[in-house]
């Protein structure tokens, strides 16, 4: 990698549709009240007088596909636009380039060039807009989460160092995932580690007992409700 090849042109505020016009792929990466204030008319034009056709990517967080292509309409000239709009809500492990991105778009155009983007930094799933609301709780908000389980996990053993305890533990929930993702059921896993009358079917009784799942389920449930009034204060 050359020096050249790291050099990055940073832009101001007042010079967004500058930077449009050097971009093939254009990322908001805002307050949803803010992308009113940055989607003015001479960005939109930069926008629709590019020789190709740009990708616009919103990352803010309940801003629908709809509200999107609302605001930027608002201020274009004409009945059609021809940027493409993709919603996408990548997750804090993309600082370790462990994303998981979950992307929406009305359209196939640009999708691999999205995928290109995201793929620097993790994994790149494509849903359904109706879909987003739940796939950003599962694939961003259940960060928290998994490292609650990890935290609590890691604290219950005094007899291990808790660096030690949240390393294995991490670990080990890597393992699982793993299996997950080459094919295998979260039951099947359960019913392999739980041999009966074991100690691990002794834990698995309490976490029952205390509806671990059912509180998960519901942390989900309100996450993804919550997802969906943060679009609300969009102007």
């Amino acid at each position: 990698m050359t020096q050249d090849s790291l050099r990055v042109d940073v832009y101001t505020g007042d010079e967004n549709a500058r930077a449009v016009q050097n971009a093939d792929v254009v990322i908001l990466g805002c307050k949803p009240n803010a992308i009113s204030e940055i989607l003015t008319e001479k960005v939109v034009q930069a926008f629709e007088q590019s020789e190709q056709r740009l990708i616009l990517v919103n990352l803010a967080g309940g801003v629908t596909l709809v509200d999107l292509a609302r605001l930027y309409q608002s201020v274009h000239i004409g009945p059609e636009y021809k940027t493409i709009l993709v919603r996408a809500i990548p997750n804090i492990a993309a600082s370790v380039q462990q994303s998981v991105t979950v992307c929406s778009s009305l359209i196939e155009d640009g999708r691999k060039t999205v995928q290109g983007v995201f793929g620097l930094i993790g994994h790149t799933e494509w849903v359904a807009e109706k879909q987003m609301y739940a796939a950003s709780a599962l694939g961003a908000s259940s960060l928290a989460f998994h490292a609650i389980l990890l935290r609590a996990v890691a604290r219950s053993l005094s007899e291990i160092p808790s660096a030690d305890a949240l390393r294995l533990c991490a670990r080990a929930m890597q393992g699982t995932a793993a299996l997950v993702l080459a094919g295998e059921a979260p039951d099947a896993i359960i019913d392999k580690v739980a041999t009966p009358r074991g100690s691990t079917e002794a834990g698995l009784r309490i976490l029952e007992r205390h509806g671990a799942e059912d509180t998960f389920l519901a942390a989900i449930r309100a996450t993804t409700q919550a997802t969906g009034t943060m679009g609300k204060t969009v102007a």
